[in-house]
């Protein structure tokens, strides 16, 4: 941080020094008496503030490629502060966002795509990231019934944003919301925002019976051209500005284009290939499984797996074939793109002596047990997607398996499970 600070204070000062070359360049030489006043200070030279700029912007750019994110946010802030320009604004919520707040870099994001900020690629990063961050923040709406107010969110420091009317974005989860107005004193609100999506929250100051007594607080009409002190000052490129658009009703996916959150998928089927370790032996045996769905809640679904698998080797290394057939029906709970279930068992297990070496017969078992489910969903384009689960069942009973009455394998009542499967959801 020293070191900005010298380069800003460099930079300063060659932007001042140009500034006053430049006016006694501009005034002749004979003295000439001139009032003193905030007013009369001459604007900085154009091609200086250009300098400036491009200085701040390459020192921002060289540290954000080398990860140093702090000393990127101050270079870029800077040189917003000299001129707002919409691809600065660009790179600062980028450099926000790969600084671990996207919920701060999210309106620099929106701001420089809604302004055409950035060429060709990156443009497109800007559009890109902003994409990707926003099912991770949401947009909280604030309004209020003063607008002398001042506002604050989780205790953080007062903004004014011409009273309470505007919108930004924030980390999901609950917030706390503070306003203090001169003639009404202070109001609080709490609010949820969920994550993805948008909230509004309303302060709300309790007005006694009249008009207030500074109506013209409520009612005052900017003329054109007006520049209202505490209203129109300078703010970062962060902080939200006053909307002029009420905030949408409907959810919103995306955020840019305004796009309707896509209406929920009701239920998939899918098929897929299935192992099973527990057919009379750990050994694993290898099959096929088919997959059914219904979801009444976004949260919750009812599933109906089949699956039939044979061991691809003996039991015990004996001429000794087994396999499993049967059906669980699961209860799932999901949470993004992970799920897990509780779980009924109902199958079968069968046991075949090879007849050229055993006078015995096929066995057949049949398993009732309960279990659990776990897994993963990984979506691929708007309908289909690739399913991966595992299971671990107890069954009724363990399976013992015996050649002259010697014992060859005596597995425990268990049976796990595992499937890969391609779905169709709709």
């Amino acid at each position: 941080m020293a070191r900005w600070s010298v380069v800003v204070a460099a930079l300063s000062g060659s932007l001042l020094a140009a500034a006053a070359s430049h006016a006694d360049e501009a005034t002749p030489r004979p003295a000439v008496g001139r009032p003193t006043g905030p007013d009369t200070t001459p604007p900085p030279d154009p091609a200086a503030v250009d300098a400036a700029v491009s200085a701040l912007v390459k020192l921002a750019d060289n540290a954000r490629k080398q990860g140093r994110w702090t000393d990127a946010e101050l270079g870029y802030r800077e040189a917003l502060k000299l001129r707002n320009d919409a691809t600065v604004v660009g790179r600062l919520g980028l450099t926000l966002v790969a600084a671990g707040q996207p919920a701060r870099g999210a309106r620099n994001l929106l701001e420089a795509v809604e302004r055409g900020g950035g060429v060709g690629p990156e443009n497109e990063e800007f559009f890109k990231v902003f994409k990707r961050i926003r099912p991770t923040v949401c947009l909280l709406y604030v309004k209020g019934n003063v607008n002398d107010a001042v506002v604050s969110i989780d205790g953080g420091p007062f903004h004014k944003e011409g009273g309470v009317q505007f919108k930004l974005f924030v980390a999901p989860g609950k917030h706390v919301l503070e306003g203090k107005s001169e003639e009404r004193g202070v109001a609080r609100a709490e609010r949820t925002c969920p994550e993805g999506g948008e909230a509004t929250t309303v302060l709300s100051w309790h007005w006694p019976d009249g008009l207030p007594t500074k109506p013209e607080r409520l009612f005052r009409h900017r003329r054109k051209g007006e520049v209202i002190p505490g209203l129109d000052d300078a703010r970062p490129a962060d902080i939200p500005r006053e909307e002029d658009e009420p905030p949408p009703r409907k959810p919103i996916f995306g955020g840019v284009a305004g796009d309707e959150r896509p209406k929920p998928k009701r239920g998939s089927v899918g098929g897929g290939v299935a192992v099973v370790s527990g057919v009379a032996t750990w050994a694993p045996a290898v099959g096929v499984a088919l997959h059914g769905s219904v979801r009444p809640i976004e949260v919750l679904s009812i599933d109906l797996d089949a699956r039939a698998a044979w061991l691809t080797s003996g039991i015990a290394g004996e001429p000794i074939s087994g396999m499993t057939a049967g059906g669980l029906l699961s209860v799932c709970g999901h949470w993004r793109w992970l799920f897990g279930c509780a779980t009924g068992y109902l199958g079968l297990i069968a046991v075949d002596f090879d007849e050229a070496r055993y006078e015995g017969r096929s066995y057949v078992f049949f398993t009732p047990g309960l279990g659990g489910r776990v897994g993963a969903r990984i979506p691929i384009g708007d309908a289909f997607a690739i399913r991966v689960a595992a299971d671990v069942v107890g069954l009724n009973g363990g399976i013992r398996v015996a050649v002259d009455q010697e014992t060859v394998a005596d597995h425990p009542p268990v049976m796990i499970g595992g499937s890969v499967m391609g779905t169709w959801e709709f």
